[in-house]
Parts: C-alpha cells; sequence; structure tokens
C-alpha cells in the first residue's frame, strides 16, 4: 500500500507540475534524509509546502481568483449527531444486505491494519497496547457513524514516517487546526492556496519511510516475503486506475510521468546498445 497508494500515486502529482513538485521533493529529501537544518529551525516537510506554494503562484499555475473562490466557502459548519446510522443499520439486514459482503471485509481489514501498524511503531521503539488501539478504534469509528463519518478509523499507516519528520506533540496541533479548518471551511480555502504538488513529495517521503521500515525490520530471509505482500496492493492500484475507458485513464495521469518515461526509455535502449 505504502508503495502504490502513497508514494505511486503521490509521485504521479508530484510530477504533475514538476517544477514545484520536484524543488519540494527536493526539500524534503535534503532535510529529512540528509539531515541538513533549515534556518530558524523550520520544519522540512513546512519549508517545502511554502517554497511550492509560493513557485506555483509565481509561475502562474495558481491564481489568486481560485483562493479568493475558496475563501467564499468560509463560515461555520458545526458538526452535528444524527441518527441516519441507525437507519442505515436497519437497511443492511434488508434491501442494502449484499453491503455486507464490502463492510466485513473492510472492517476485517482495518482490524488486521492496526496490528500491522502497531507492530510496525514497535520496532521502531514505540509500543502500545494492541487491545486498547483496537478498543480505540471501534469506538471511534461508532462514535463517527454518529457524525455522519464513513470510514471506520485504524492506526495511522503513516506513522512512522511522521515519526521520522518529527511530528511528535505537534499530532495534537494538527488535529486542533484540523478541526477548526474542518468547521470554519478552510479547507476549501486552503485547497485553493496549496497546489497538491507541493504537498506530495511529503506523503512521498512517508510512503518511502514506511517501505524501507518493512525492510530495515525484518530478518533478511523474509525479504522475498515482504516483496510479495507488495504486489497484491499492486496490481489493486493497477486496477482501479486502469479499469476505465482509455480516455479517462490517459487523462488522470500527470503530464510530468510521460517525459520522464520517454527518458527512462531512451536509457534503457542507449544500455542495450
Amino acid at each position: 500500500m505504502a508503495f502504490s497508494f502513497i508514494a505511486g500515486e503521490m509521485l504521479f502529482h508530484t510530477f504533475a507540475i514538476p517544477v514545484v513538485g520536484l524543488v519540494a521533493l527536493a526539500i524534503i529529501l535534503v532535510g529529512f534524509v540528509g539531515k541538513v537544518v533549515f534556518p530558524f529551525r523550520m520544519p522540512a516537510s513546512l519549508l517545502a509546502v511554502i517554497v511550492g506554494t509560493i513557485l506555483a503562484f509565481t509561475l502562474g499555475y495558481q491564481s489568486p481568483g481560485e483562493v479568493a473562490e475558496g475563501l467564499s466557502n468560509v463560515g461555520f459548519y458545526p458538526i452535528l449527531p444524527s441518527l441516519a446510522a441507525f437507519d442505515g443499520m436497519t437497511l443492511l439486514f434488508g434491501a442494502a444486505i449484499g453491503l455486507l459482503g464490502v463492510l466485513l471485509p473492510i472492517t476485517i481489514y482495518n482490524a488486521i491494519e492496526t496490528m500491522n501498524n502497531v507492530e510496525a511503531m514497535s520496532a521502531v521503539g514505540d509500543s502500545y497496547d494492541v487491545r486498547e488501539c483496537q478498543a480505540v478504534d471501534g469506538t471511534g469509528t461508532m462514535l463517527g457513524a454518529l457524525f455522519g463519518g464513513l470510514f471506520p478509523t485504524t492506526v495511522y499507516i503513516a506513522t512512522i514516517g511522521s515519526k521520522e519528520m518529527g511530528a511528535g506533540r505537534l499530532q495534537y496541533l494538527k488535529c486542533i487546526c484540523y478541526t477548526g479548518c474542518r468547521l470554519t471551511g478552510m479547507i476549501a480555502a486552503l485547497s485553493a492556496l496549496i497546489p497538491l504538488a507541493a504537498i506530495a513529495p511529503v506523503l512521498v517521503f512517508v510512503g518511502m519511510s514506511m517501505v524501507a521500515t518493512a525492510f530495515s525490520t525484518t530478518t533478511s530471509r523474509y525479504f522475498p516475503a515482504v516483496a510479495l505482500a507488495m504486489l497484491p496492493y499492486l496490481a489493486n492500484y493497477t486496477m482501479t486506475r486502469f479499469n476505465n475507458p482509455a480516455g479517462e485513464v490517459v487523462a488522470d495521469i500527470s503530464e510530468g510521468i510521460v517525459p520522464l518515461v520517454r527518458e527512462l526509455s531512451l536509457q534503457q535502449y542507449c544500455l542495450e546498445r
């Protein structure tokens, strides 16, 4: 999943605006891999987003008009509880019973995902009680459903990458900021302000960290099993992206990937010659 949906998919978005995405990615790699300390001890991820956003506006990829449109959505949108979740439960045992064929596997997968991620955190020095994590996930899912939440909660898959980026207690601040943005509609404004190409490199690094951890915390004789475990996600990603008419598939592929693939093909041709 880290290889295909996080690092892979986000690499497509990074190359969507190469002059923005590659600069942001370079800052991320220099900061977190090269361990370079930036002025004012600014986190590499924050600097990458700021520099990427400035580049996007300077080069005309973002416009003030888009930001103004996003700001027009600012207001107050309280999150109110609803009994709709109970109506949905009654439907599951009636006309929509077929959905159980999707919901049950997803629920089992999320429970396994929590165990996997707790074990991954233990491998890098942070130990947590699996039972407590499962209980919090279940409670969070049920409470979320009462407020219109559609997705089950699970231990964050990118926790290791976040730790390497120095998140720490800033995670609490992130939750507060996200809640504030959600209640005021600022998410639309921020989406218009910050290009995806400036944020995607952060997730590329997170995916890289997850893949690297899978190998570095595993005995070498299990490397084939780790590699094999990546293939179903790669197959799922391929099916998800390309199981559409050709026009729709090509329309969403980053233009920056095309010259990159051509360059790699040319290099391969030269090597074969």
